[in-house]
């Protein structure tokens, strides 16, 4: 008796897709006989072949080589390096001393790293010392959360489509997701500098 043939994945056939020799018609209908659960994915891919890539060696002009040059001269002096996340460094027992020292929940900082919660509503005194806990200066480190995360610090998730960016909250939401008791939070929030 002989097994069932598995169908070949999504990926597999429109790798082979991909690689056959001619991308047209016929081809593409023989694809659409055979693997009819990915015909949208099939016409997405024809469509992305078919489109002509522009790769000539002809000289740029004048007027494109002086945009490059000043673009490049912007860059260059603004002097600026990248702001590293700080928070991406630490460790996980780094992370524990740190919530610990702050009296908060690790998911505190968890939303911090990912850039989930709105700077401007939290106190600055606890802003201040977390940024002191870190080795960061206090304004450097309210300029890296007002960015979006990058990439490495991003969730990653094993599914079909990309995870939706979780929309920033409040600090005393964040508080009280985490079960925060009321008079901690109340504590946290009216800090003073």
């Amino acid at each position: 008796m002989n097994a069932p043939e598995s169908l070949p994945s999504r990926e597999d056939v429109l790798g082979a897709f991909a690689v056959e020799a001619d991308h047209g018609r016929t081809t593409l209908e023989r694809y659409f006989r055979e693997y009819p659960q990915y015909a949208d994915d099939l016409i997405d891919l024809s469509h992305e072949l078919a489109q002509h890539v522009d790769v000539s060696t002809a000289p740029l002009s004048a007027d494109d080589e002086a945009l490059i040059t000043s673009a490049w001269r912007q860059h260059a002096a603004s002097g600026q390096q990248p702001l590293v996340d700080p928070m991406a460094r630490l460790t996980v027992p780094e992370l524990r001393t740190i919530a610990q020292q702050l009296g908060v929940p690790r998911q505190i900082l968890a939303a911090f790293r990912e850039h989930r919660v709105i700077v401007a509503s939290v106190p600055r005194a606890f802003l201040a010392r977390l940024a002191s806990l870190i080795g960061t200066p206090l304004e450097e480190f309210q300029n890296m959360l007002t960015r979006a995360p990058t990439q490495e610090l991003a969730r990653s998730y094993k599914a079909d489509h990309k995870p939706l960016a979780e929309t920033p909250v409040t600090f005393e939401q964040l508080l009280t997701d985490a079960c925060v008791s009321p008079d901690q939070r109340a504590a946290l929030l009216s800090e003073k500098t």
